[in-house]
Formats: structure tokens, C-alpha cells, sequence
């Protein structure tokens, strides 16, 4: 739903009964939508990702909240959740070559925002990350400075897995880099970003919305340190993180300490797709379409 496809969403809703958001929605968007059907006299079924249902006002708009790009990926990874020998628990300091592990593939104005104020902060220094190009910073993949990520990095989870997997667990920590960070004005999906840390059994930091934040942790996952709600705080968090890491000891410790959140999360996983079919078919079933 853009800003421009309002009025034919509204169209198509009101001519099928029904419509699919796919992309991000903007609350001041979603709040046009919802006025432009203000008086259709019939009930409408709006599937969305991850749309807070306080946002909802419309009496005749049904919403059903669906995890597809999420349970896409499940899919895809099944066998590597069903069959990976999950033995990484006694991690050493000393072996970890970096700081933290960030994918961020195709560009966006607000993960741009985040990510090039961690740059300046000097963050990401000693870390492993991908970033696309702009006008004033040269793209990388994890591997190459200067190269953006290969498409085939982005969505051949499959066959990317020991590649991720190898490179996350090089690392300290793993940040979770949604899209739209700390923009609580928007809604969207979750995706595969935050299954490789989990994946790698390595601590992760959240870089997300409260809405994804409340999903995650009603799903049951747990974050390696206090979710943060802004960029100055996430900021400051992962300086702190920085300077842990610096000395031995205390980076071991906070290691050491991670074990159980890491295993926590990871019979989470395990048990993800089976709880996103569940909701799924939880909210369907009243509108006759399980």
C-alpha cells in the first residue's frame, strides 16, 4: 500500500471484498484506507504481516495477520533445522575474528539512516556486515568491500546456509536489522534475518519496531541484551557491547552467560512454523476459510 495505491486498494477491497498488503504499511496510509471505505456497507477481509490490531477502527474491516515471508523460509530451511548437528555451545573469545554480523541487502531510508550512524560511530570497525550502495558510501558484501551482496546471498537460503552459519559464529554477537528500525509508525514482516543468529546459536541484538519486538518475544524469543527502542540507544548499547568485547575476560563471561538464551531460542525455532500455522488457522476458521 503506497501512498499512490491508496484509492486502488480501496477499489479492489470494495469490488472483491478482500485484498493482500504485501509491503510495509505507513499508519497515516493504512488510517486514508480505512476512511476511503469508511461507509461500504459490507464486511472486508484484510490480510496483512504483522499490523498491530489497535490500528484497525474500521467496524466492517476483518484483519488476519499472516507470516508469509517468515514461514516461506521455515520452509525452506526445514531440513537444516530438522537435521543440523546444533553443537556451537562452547564458543572461545579468543577464536572470534569480529564484533558483530549485519546483513543489509536491498536499500531502504530508514535501515540506510541506522546503519550509516553505526558507520560514523565507528561500531562497525571491527564487525562483518552488508550494506548496499549510496552516494557518498561504497557497497559490501561480507566478504568484499566495494561489492554488494549477490542476489543469491539474499534469497537461496538453502544453499547459503554454511556460508551464513560459518560467518555469523565469527562473531561476537549478531544483530537482527529488520526493516524500518525504531519506526513505530510502520508495520511489515519479519524475515530470515532473524533465524541465522538463532541458526549459528549466537547472541543477538535487535534492531526493530515495537510491534516486531512484542511478536518476537510473544513468540518467545529472547534478545541478548534489553531490546532498545531508538537509534541513539541501540548506539550507545552496542559501544558498550564494543568495549566488553575488548577484554577477554569479560567477553567470555558475557558469552558464557548467553548459553541459556541461546538454546532457549534455538527449541524455539524449532517449534516456529508449526506456531505460525497454528495462529494462522486460529484466525481463519471464524471466517469459514480454514
Amino acid at each position: 500500500m503506497l501512498d499512490n495505491g491508496i484509492t486502488n486498494s480501496a477499489e479492489v477491497i470494495q469490488k472483491d471484498g478482500g485484498i493482500i498488503l504485501i509491503d510495509s504499511i505507513q499508519r497515516t496510509w493504512w488510517d486514508q484506507f480505512q476512511m476511503s471505505v469508511e461507509g461500504v456497507d459490507k464486511q472486508l477481509l484484510v490480510f496483512a504481516c504483522n499490523m498491530p490490531r489497535h490500528w484497525v477502527t474500521n467496524k466492517n474491516i476483518t484483519l488476519v495477520n499472516l507470516h508469509r515471508i517468515l514461514r516461506y523460509t521455515l520452509d525452506d530451511l526445514s531440513p537444516q533445522i530438522k537435521y543440523w548437528r546444533f553443537d556451537h555451545f562452547d564458543r572461545q573469545v579468543d577464536l572470534f575474528t569480529h564484533d558483530f554480523f549485519m546483513t543489509y541487502g536491498n536499500g531502504e531510508h530508514y535501515r540506510e539512516a541506522c546503519v550509516a550512524e553505526l558507520e560514523d560511530m565507528g561500531v562497525l570497525d571491527q564487525s562483518l556486515y552488508s550494506r548496499p550502495a549510496t552516494d557518498t558510501r561504497p557497497a559490501r558484501s561480507i566478504e568484499n568491500v566495494g561489492e554488494a551482496m549477490p542476489a543469491e546471498m539474499r534469497f537461496d537460503h538453502s544453499n547459503n546456509f554454511q556460508f551464513m552459519i560459518r560467518n555469523t559464529q565469527r562473531c561476537h554477537s549478531a544483530i537482527v536489522l529488520s526493516n524500518e528500525p525504531f519506526r513505530d509508525e510502520r508495520c511489515g514482516h519479519l524475515n530470515e534475518k532473524i533465524l541465522w543468529p538463532i541458526l549459528a546459536q549466537v547472541p543477538m541484538l535487535w534492531a526493530m519496531n515495537s510491534h516486531k519486538r512484542q511478536q518476537m518475544q510473544s513468540w518467545g524469543f529472547v534478545p541478548a541484551d534489553t531490546p532498545r527502542s531508538d537509534l541513539r540507544s541501540f548506539t550507545e548499547q552496542l559501544l558498550w557491547l564494543r568495549s566488553v568485547f575488548r577484554d577477554s575476560d569479560r567477553a567470555q563471561r558475557w558469552q558464557d552467560a548467553q548459553g541459556n538464551t541461546i538454546n532457549h531460542n534455538l527449541d524455539v525455532l524449532k517449534g516456529l512454523a508449526d506456531r505460525i500455522d497454528e495462529d494462522t488457522h486460529r484466525q481463519l476458521v471464524p471466517l469459514g476459510l480454514a
